[in-house]
């Protein structure tokens, strides 16, 4: 009895030890299919944005890349989810102006310029009042982000942030991310959670789309504030999207006052990708940004998956 115990633990043991070994080989072939897939998602984003482009030069939200899908694959399925980055205000917009080049290929306007930074920051300012949060932290993300060192009222720069327990120095340049907002003075969790929806960290110059754009976003574009005119905007398009901005300012009401370096577009060039993906016992989410160009050409800026969950009990 003793002997047939001991083959008993044995075998046990060694079966136990292979369904280890087993699920182990399956979620590192899982994995790889994962990252295959996750890269066959966002060059499948960028096909679709490149067949867009070849229907009209303009973008809205009833179009086929405003359209999610779910497209299955030999072991699971992945969900793509395209929006319109340009529907967001662009913080970089502070430093790096409100509208993009001119057709002629000319440069953006000069940064430097006071009256277009002057404004695309009340504009800012704007925003954070509609979503009840301090304006004057308008004025820290501009000093964040600006080459200087001249710290603006309500602002920040090296000698403020290196006081702090952890110092560290203001980045005077362009923001890699929405997340970067937490590192400037007063800009909380909340307040960053709140943000979120309405705001993105673009490379370069991005006017906001005024068919894709929110109410909220919208309502930056004019001076002292606009919620009845992006009332108006969103009924107009809603019942045939802008082909140009002659469109646009149709639906502008009578006396509305626009500001001059916030000039809206009817076409963008940034996309946000979302990928859901899951195989097996695996699921993976990744948030990706593509620039969209003419000649076919699109790029994907950054990828940033976040970490792969693993469930503990097989799919039904």
């Amino acid at each position: 009895m003793l002997v047939v115990a001991i083959v008993a633990t044995v075998a046990t043991y060694l079966s136990f030890r292979q369904q280890v070994w087993l699920r182990q080989v399956q979620n590192t072939t899982d994995r790889a299919t994962v990252e295959s897939v996750r890269q066959g998602a966002l060059a499948f984003a960028g096909v679709v944005l490149d067949e867009d482009l070849k229907q009209n030069n303009f973008d809205h939200l009833k179009e086929k890349w405003a359209q999610p899908v779910i497209l299955p694959f030999d072991g699971g399925t992945v969900a793509i989810a395209i929006t319109d980055a340009q529907a967001r205000f662009n913080l970089n917009s502070l430093q790096v102006g409100g509208s993009a080049p001119p057709q002629s290929g000319q440069p953006p306007a000069n940064p430097s310029n006071p009256e277009m930074v002057g404004q695309i920051t009340q504009a800012f300012a704007q925003l954070l009042v509609a979503l009840k949060i301090d304006p004057g932290l308008a004025n820290a993300l501009k000093d964040w982000i600006d080459p200087d060192t001249n710290t603006l009222p309500g602002g920040a720069e090296d000698l403020e942030y290196a006081t702090l327990s952890v110092p560290y120095r203001a980045a005077n340049q362009l923001l890699i991310s929405v997340d970067e907002l937490r590192l400037i003075k007063g800009f909380t969790k909340e307040i960053v959670e709140t943000l979120r929806p309405f705001v993105i960290a673009l490379p370069g110059p991005a006017p906001i789309n005024a068919n894709t754009a929110s109410e909220t976003v919208l309502a930056t574009l004019f001076s002292g504030g606009g919620d009845t005119a992006a009332k108006d905007i969103v009924r107009a398009r809603d019942a045939k999207p802008f082909e140009s901005i002659t469109d646009y300012d149709k639906a502008l009401p009578q006396g509305v006052q626009k500001w001059s370096n916030l000039t809206p577009s009817t076409a963008s060039s940034y996309f946000l990708v979302n990928v859901d993906i899951r195989v097996g016992r695996l699921s993976s989410q990744t948030e990706g940004l593509i620039k969209r160009e003419g000649n076919r050409k699109t790029t994907v800026y950054w990828s940033r998956p976040r970490p792969i969950v693993i469930q503990n009990e097989e799919p039904s």
